[in-house]
């Protein structure tokens, strides 16, 4: 858009005035524009970089914002979080749709609350300092147990998010591993454990009371 220019002196020094606005206008809009295409092709240049890694992992792996929606999923999470009891498949998981259909709202919210350790100072008021991470164990709905670690995803300077210790938090990052096998583990021993404790009782008791009768 541009002014033509009138004929009197000073309504043409007015319109190149303008002119030179709407000029700088449109540099500063095309500006800003290449600027934010920059900035996305940078950003889905950093998020193909980070699901090719996350891709070669054994383990989950699930990325979140602090709303709990979900920006980034490897593919084993998506298997190991979709399937059924029986053999069935819900796609439960996807980019932009909420953890909370997956894992129960409060073991997230837990688990966030134990990443931002608070203690007091010296004047008697709470600190919050952040950990490393934080754990929780979870069932999925094939009946597998999941172990989650959980790590906090920090903002970059002046990023919105939940400060912590002069930090900005704005997601989290979710690593599974199916600790199924190593609970049945334990469950076997313990319950071989107690057998041994309820079988070991009638030969104990008599071992105690023949010791009784030499003693006396």
């Amino acid at each position: 858009l541009r002014l033509s220019e009138p004929a009197t002196p000073e309504l043409r020094a007015l319109a190149q005035a303008a002119n030179q606005l709407l000029g700088a206008r449109d540099a500063l809009d095309h500006d800003v524009a290449e600027r934010v295409r920059e900035a996305r092709a940078s950003l889905e240049e950093e998020r193909s970089r980070l699901a090719a890694l996350m891709a070669d992992l054994s383990q989950s792996v699930v990325v979140c914002n602090l709303d709990g929606r979900v920006l980034l999923y490897n593919q084993r999470a998506k298997q190991e979080l979709s399937a059924g009891a029986d053999g069935s498949n819900a796609e439960l998981l996807g980019l932009g749709r909420s953890i909370y259909t997956v894992f129960d709202r409060a073991l997230i919210e837990h688990a966030l609350e134990r990443l931002q350790s608070v203690s007091r100072d010296e004047s008697g008021a709470d600190r919050k300092k952040l950990l490393g991470s934080a754990q929780f164990v979870t069932a999925t709905r094939a009946g597998r147990l999941l172990r989650a670690h959980m790590s906090p995803v920090l903002g970059s300077d002046g990023q919105s998010g939940a400060q912590v210790g002069g930090l900005a938090i704005t997601g989290f990052v979710l690593v599974l591993e199916d600790v199924t096998s190593t609970n049945e583990r334990h469950a076997r021993r313990d319950a071989l454990i107690q057998s041994l404790i309820e079988g070991g009782r009638g030969p104990l008791g008599s071992i105690r009371a023949a010791s009784e009768m030499l003693s006396d």
